[in-house]
């Protein structure tokens, strides 16, 4: 798709942001870019060979953080309040490898960066956990009022209930949203960010620490590790080695359940984690964010997914095992991209059985 020229001259008749580039949108209905979707595009588009394409489109997410500090939601207006699953590293990374372009990485180096201040800035949050203090990454969302994109569903979630919980469903505190925050993970909705009862009126995402997110951002430090060292700055690359290392133990003090074997969000209200299954604790596997040796941590994590019954679907892993739920990401629905994400986590483990497993 190609951005109109009007949309650039006339900005304020228009909610859809200027691209410079043409770039592809997912499914189709939508006239948008989104954000982590663009990821699994990207990766199609390399398979493809279409390399020429892939660089417009990530020149294209550039310059959303060189402008707004980050890659919004979407390629909407209403979408510059929040972000999602930070993928643009990634994005550069895939085409790196697939191309070993140097000169289009060193332009692209300080832009992954801006965005990770932003997250580092903006998302950041300090917990004490038994083991000590650490400081994580959460979906937080500025906002007080209903989705701009899906208003309409917003204001029918919460007509029957009184004024005093209704301000408490928006946060109208100029706190943050909930239900704004979930949009921001890509969840939305997961019964992943309510509270036992496991309705949409008790969503509390600004509570839940997403153990997907911190295992996405160990990656980013990973990858811009790499690519540092990849075109020369050796002093960069050992920044990002040292804080990758760091950080990985951080996602092991405060992710990691040694009893049950598994990485699970964590609850800041209750102080513990969420030890259901949702596809989203493999992520960890997908991104390397363990000690490659401890070959201990992914078995028991493949113990676990084996022991829910989670692969004993023919169309693949369901986003969790929740079968009360009537929310788009839980049971029975499974997502490509999650599915990619085990996939490619049980293929890189050195466990023969778990690489088995994805065939």
């Amino acid at each position: 798709m190609k951005i109109h020229e009007d949309i650039e001259t006339q900005k304020e008749r228009y909610s859809l942001i200027w691209l410079e580039h043409e770039f592809i949108a997912p499914g189709g209905r939508f006239r948008e870019f989104y954000y982590w979707d663009a990821y699994w595009i990207v990766k199609g588009l390399i398979a493809s060979e279409m390399y020429t394409t892939v660089q417009k489109m990530i020149e294209n997410l550039a310059s959303m953080i060189e402008r707004y500090g980050f890659v919004p939601n979407g390629g909407r207006i209403y979408y510059l309040k929040r972000s999602q699953p930070p993928m643009f590293s990634a994005m550069v990374y895939e085409y790196y490898e697939s191309t070993h372009d140097k000169a289009f990485v060193r332009k692209m180096l300080p832009i992954m960066e801006k965005e990770q201040e932003f997250w580092n800035d903006k998302r950041m949050i300090d917990v004490r956990v038994p083991t000590g203090n650490f400081s994580v990454y959460q979906y937080r969302t500025e906002a007080n009022v209903p989705r701009p994109e899906s208003y309409r569903e917003d204001i029918l979630s919460a007509q029957h209930i009184n004024e005093n919980d209704r301000q408490r469903f928006w946060r109208i505190n100029n706190q943050f949203t909930d239900i704004a925050s979930a949009a921001e993970s890509g969840w939305d909705f997961s019964t992943r960010w309510f509270k036992d009862s496991g309705i949409l009126l008790d969503i509390e995402t600004t509570t839940v620490l997403p153990v997907d997110l911190n295992a996405f951002q160990c990656w980013n430090m990973d990858i811009l590790e790499y690519l540092h060292e990849r075109t020369g700055n050796k002093t960069q690359s050992e920044y990002y080695r040292n804080k990758r290392a760091e950080f990985r133990d951080t996602i092991h003090h405060v992710f990691y359940n040694n009893t049950a074997g598994s990485w699970f969000d964590y609850n800041l209200r209750t102080k513990t984690h969420n030890i259901e299954f949702y596809a989203s604790i493999a992520v960890p596997l997908f991104t390397g964010c363990y000690h490659s040796l401890n070959q201990a941590k992914s078995e028991s994590l493949f113990k676990l997914m084996n022991e829910s019954g989670v692969f004993n679907y023919p169309g693949g892993v369901p986003t969790s095992m929740n079968g009360n739920s009537s929310e788009q990401w839980d049971f029975p629905n499974g997502f490509s991209n999650l599915n990619h994400m085990i996939i490619e986590g049980l293929r890189k483990s050195e466990n023969a059985q778990m690489q088995d497993k994805t065939l």
